[in-house]
């Protein structure tokens, strides 16, 4: 599942709430494009649904 674009708080925070459906492991992954000032990133976790 692809959730839609979000924008950060003034603390350059965000959250989420996710409602697993499935057990086992699932892996989140954020990214980030890039702008005229910051390179693109991303970075993922894996997490265990009991």
């Amino acid at each position: 599942m692809t959730l839609p674009p979000t924008t950060l708080a003034a603390d350059e925070t965000f959250a989420l709430t996710d409602r697993a459906t499935a057990h086992g492991y699932i892996t989140y992954t954020a990214s980030f494009a890039g702008d005229a000032l910051h390179l693109p990133s991303s970075t993922s976790i894996e997490v265990y649904i009991r």
